[in-house]
């Protein structure tokens, strides 16, 4: 347990954030979604909406979207709803988590981008990334998808040992097993069972969640080896932000970008995030 503090411990000088992501809107009881025409910037959730999008944006460029016509039009007929009672909470925490992002988290993501080597960042981020796994096994095993339950598993083995703690993510690799991140976590497993959002909620210095998501990041703690580690709480606290940051800071520059294109940025995180999630649950 010594050793594996020390290694995080020394995972965590080398630079310090936390990720945040808020925004502007109307008061609505009950927002519908509709989702956007082009999905170019989704942001919201922990380590899900900037990179999500990111890399769906880079699929569909190498795509034939004509061959994908009638599925594009199928998303386009769905709509979502979800209940935002909590609206003046939730929009003064979102100018909150703006005026943070905006003057610490930037700023913060730009200096680390520029100081520390792309190798080095992209190790840290696969280290936490493979930590992570339980969370990701059992939510698989929970929503019974055994292959990727499988997958979870041999990807932890093999990066683990010949990935160096993972830092070096060689299961992804085509020449290893080309086996990708299963990206669940026990808020997908309360919506493959059925349960709805209830309300939407945002967190400080964390965004975008729901009365199901929220409860689902209570879980998802029970489940991170992160939580059982013998340190002090500010310890704990200095890791969880590194963690959050080192896998946002390579998208920080899509906030202000959603910002920009969004007349109403609150509104349109909203409904990015429930659709980002209703997509989760159906994969």
């Amino acid at each position: 347990m010594k050793i594996l503090r020390g290694l995080v411990l020394a995972v965590v000088w080398l630079g310090m954030g936390t990720p945040v992501w808020s925004a502007a809107t109307v008061p609505l009881p009950i927002a519908t979604v509709h989702p956007p025409e082009t999905e170019s910037i989704y942001l919201a959730q922990q380590k899900g909406v900037i990179r999500d999008t990111a890399e769906r944006d880079q699929k569909k460029a190498e795509e034939n979207l004509w061959d994908d016509e009638e599925d594009l039009w199928e998303d386009e007929e769905e709509e979502l709803t979800i209940a935002d009672p909590l609206y003046y909470f939730n929009k003064s925490i979102w100018h909150f988590n703006d005026v943070v992002f905006l003057y610490i988290g930037e700023p913060a993501a730009k200096g680390y981008n520029k100081i520390f080597p792309e190798t080095i960042r992209t190790g840290v981020t696969n280290f936490f990334s493979n930590w992570y796994t339980p969370v990701r096994l059992v939510s698989c095993l929970l929503q019974a998808k055994w292959e990727e339950a499988g997958t979870e598993t041999g990807r932890f083995f093999i990066n683990t040992s010949f990935g160096i703690l993972g830092f070096a993510d060689l299961a992804k690799e085509e020449e290893w097993t080309g086996w990708d991140v299963a990206d669940e976590d026990v808020g997908q497993v309360f919506g493959a069972w059925g349960i709805g959002h209830g309300f939407y909620l945002v967190l400080p210095l964390v965004g975008p969640s729901s009365a199901r998501d929220g409860v689902g990041r209570i879980g998802n703690g029970f489940l991170d080896p992160l939580t059982y580690l013998d340190i002090k709480f500010w310890e704990y606290a200095a890791i969880w932000s590194y963690r959050e940051f080192a896998n946002y800071a390579p998208y920080a520059v899509e906030y202000r970008k959603f910002r920009d294109m969004s007349l109403d940025p609150y509104t349109a995180m909203r409904d990015a995030y429930i659709q980002l999630r209703a997509r989760q649950v159906r994969e």
